[in-house]
């Protein structure tokens, strides 16, 4: 079956025709990813709507003190402050009794939206590795895999994935392991999170022509340890590129990871659905 590790049909990009997309995804299952308080909402919903669904909950770095907003996330002002976002989704934890939330996050670092009009950059980083950590904290009370977010600025060489890496080599005696999504970085960075149990999100990049490193990753890492993702409504595939991303789009992310290990497609199908089951219990 296929798998979706990391998808965001609760954004606004999907409104219009959310349940249309929701029926095209009946033959496999999805994470739907909160990235603030009512997306995380809306992923919970979702989940408990439809069985082969499942959400993760958390305030994504881009948004900690409201650096960021996104026409594709969400329309409407959220007035609410971090403390009081993390405050909601603690209670959509305590809320959710059949484990409909499998993850949290998404969290982490992202050194590559941040605006420095009303806070500096050192300000806006330290506050992100704030979050974070209150999110590690989320993880070990409720007992969840964390879903992790990391993007570098253009201009450093990977600073955030360093800074990622240290902050959870540090907390490793409350962390449960997790998911780096849309992993970007180089084979090193991908085999230090293997090393510290974690599994690597791999996305319609990977079909980019100009994929690069992204192709070694796949290469180098081990299959027990790679997770199928779209990203959607963003990244969408080679075969489908300019196209709004869907989850079922996911196959060609699939078919290049078979391609790039040499392997069948119902080979890499079948140990996705492993992996996933085995770090999110879906």
């Amino acid at each position: 079956m296929l798998i979706d590790a990391h998808a965001h049909l609760n954004f606004h990009a999907y409104k219009k025709d959310r349940e249309e997309v929701i029926k095209r995804c009946q033959n496999m299952k999805v994470i739907n990813i909160g990235s603030q308080f009512p997306t995380s909402r809306l992923a919970l919903e979702l989940a408990k709507k439809n069985q082969n669904m499942y959400a993760s909950v958390g305030l994504h770095p881009v948004h900690v003190l409201e650096q960021e907003r996104d026409k594709n996330e969400i329309k409407e002002k959220i007035d609410m402050s971090d403390d009081e976002q993390l405050a909601g989704i603690r209670e959509l934890l305590k809320s959710d009794k059949d484990n409909s939330i499998v993850a949290i996050g998404e969290t982490g670092l992202d050194y590559f939206h941040i605006k420095t009009d009303k806070h500096s950059a050192e300000e806006i980083k330290q506050a992100q590795k704030d979050i974070f950590i209150k999110h590690i904290e989320l993880a070990q009370e409720f007992k969840k895999p964390l879903m992790l977010h990391c993007r570098d600025s253009k201009e450093s060489s990977w600073e955030a994935y360093q800074e990622l890496l240290s902050i959870v080599n540090s907390q490793l005696s409350i962390v449960k392991s997790g998911m780096i999504h849309c992993f970007s970085s180089s084979v090193e960075i991908a085999q230090r999170f293997v090393s510290l149990g974690f599994s690597i999100g791999i996305t319609g990049i990977v079909t980019f022509p100009n994929a690069g490193e992204l192709v070694n990753v796949v290469k180098e890492t081990p299959l027990d340890r790679l997770l199928t993702e779209t990203d959607c409504p963003y990244l969408a595939p080679q075969p489908v590129r300019g196209e709004r991303n869907e989850p079922p789009y996911v196959e060609h992310v699939a078919k290049k990871i078979a391609e790039i290990k040499g392997i069948s497609y119902d080979d890499v199908i079948t140990a996705v659905e492993t992996n996933a089951k085995k770090l999110f219990n879906i």
